[in-house]
């Protein structure tokens, strides 16, 4: 039994590993675009955010965090870190049924999720590989 447990968690760590690998990868390919420029080059002082939730955008968490992202990291590790939460977000979903059947959960279920995310998101470049849109959504 303990064997099958430790067998199911390796199995997971590759899900994730998988996930993040293959999220990680198109990302990096993936040119800045859009308001990538602009949220690169913004200030993040308190009265720049102030003016750009009045005046641009209504968000102030995303907005500062793409902004953030942007400025001080270099594209490996603003990528990187997008990747995880993507990654994150599936391995949430993937929890959901194992917490609700009170069992381990699967990597094949994991997998799966993802790749129904991928082929199902119509706007997959916009709400994971465009930074700010990433933040945002």
């Amino acid at each position: 039994m303990r064997r099958k447990m430790v067998n199911n968690r390796l199995k997971m760590v590759i899900a994730i590993l998988i996930v993040f690998s293959l999220v990680y990868s198109i990302g990096f390919i993936t040119p800045m675009n859009s308001d990538d420029y602009t949220y690169a080059l913004r200030e993040l002082s308190l009265s720049s955010v102030k003016m750009h939730y009045l005046g641009w955008s209504g968000r102030v968490v995303s907005d500062t965090i793409s902004t953030s992202l942007l400025k001080f990291f270099s594209p490996h590790i603003y990528n990187a870190i997008n990747s995880a939460a993507l990654t994150l977000m599936v391995l949430c979903w993937t929890m959901i049924p194992a917490t609700l059947t009170k069992s381990s959960p699967s990597p094949y279920v994991m997998i799966f999720l993802f790749f129904l995310y991928f082929v199902a998101n119509p706007a997959l470049g916009q709400t994971n590989f465009w930074l700010v849109g990433s933040a945002n959504y």
